[in-house]
């Protein structure tokens, strides 16, 4: 039995000190300025490895590839055949970039009827607003708006998405950022194009997120944590909410992976969808 397991990261599988539970021996997995921002449950960290021959993992996350190679984890031993970054912009194989699917993003990059450098010149209102405290600029795909909630007005977020789609572009709240994307770019895109080259008996996926829809909508299985944003308005996406948070959601979905596999292999069986 072959299988696909593709998982957004920050707040999936991994956590920041603010978010990781305080019963929970974890690993640090993140370094930053000489301090250590991302964290992985041992009990997930082990259970990684003990996938990591069983099924093809591919991480997909927002992050820019700078910060997602900061993941010390995914660079030495169990660094995936395959990972997304950028939010679908970037593929990498064994740590190297794909020319073909890099290519292909460049050409849609520059249809755009407004260009990425040309986007804070048109918004510049929007990109240097009271609410905004900092502008990442991510992978030259898209921006990531650091904003302060208190001041962010939501007639005026929706205004400013309402004329980005005008332009080929799109925006998404998650909590104090504000991710500007092109409409194209999705996590399902580049998840589509690594399903296209190889044939999976069964999909696994697990995101907390609006950003994670494109690329859940593709699985066969799909977990979503009740801490995430998506369990917030589960009625308007009809997935399923698995009842646990944070690292009791990531060590729970891999236990239940873990099982599935073993048990289906011992009885030499492919994949029933049904089965979780």
């Amino acid at each position: 039995m072959k299988v696909l397991f593709t998982s957004d990261l920050d707040r999936t599988l991994i956590f920041s000190t603010r978010t990781k539970l305080q019963d929970v021996a974890y690993e640090g997995i993140e370094q930053l300025s000489g301090r250590t921002i991302s964290y992985m449950s041992k009990v997930t960290y082990t259970q990684l490895s003990e996938l990591h021959n069983m099924l093809d993992f591919v991480p997909v996350t927002t992050r820019s590839l700078k910060q997602y190679k900061r993941l010390t984890l995914f660079q030495g031993a169990l660094q995936p055949k395959l990972a997304i970054v950028a939010n679908g912009g970037i593929i990498l194989r064994e740590g190297i970039v794909d020319e073909v699917w890099q290519e292909r993003m460049m050409r849609q990059m520059a249809a755009l009827p407004l260009l990425y450098e040309q986007l804070p010149g048109q918004f510049k209102g929007d990109f240097t607003a009271p609410f905004v405290l900092e502008v990442l600029e991510m992978d030259n795909l898209f921006y990531v708006l650091k904003v302060d909630g208190e001041k962010l007005e939501h007639q005026e977020l929706t205004r400013f998405q309402s004329q980005l789609q005008r332009y080929g572009w799109t925006c998404n709240l998650q909590g104090k950022k504000l991710y500007v994307l092109p409409q194209f770019l999705t996590k399902g895109l580049a998840v589509d194009y690594i399903k296209q080259q190889s044939m999976y008996n069964w999909h696994v996926a697990a995101g907390d997120a609006a950003l994670d829809l494109p690329m859940l909508a593709l699985a066969d299985t799909r977990f979503i944590p009740q801490h995430g944003e998506l369990a917030k308005d589960s009625l308007l996406h009809g997935f399923p909410i698995t009842p646990k948070e944070s690292s009791n959601f990531s060590e729970y979905i891999l236990r239940k992976i873990i099982t599935t596999i073993k048990n289906k292999n011992e009885k030499g069986e492919d994949h029933d969808k049904s089965i979780i």
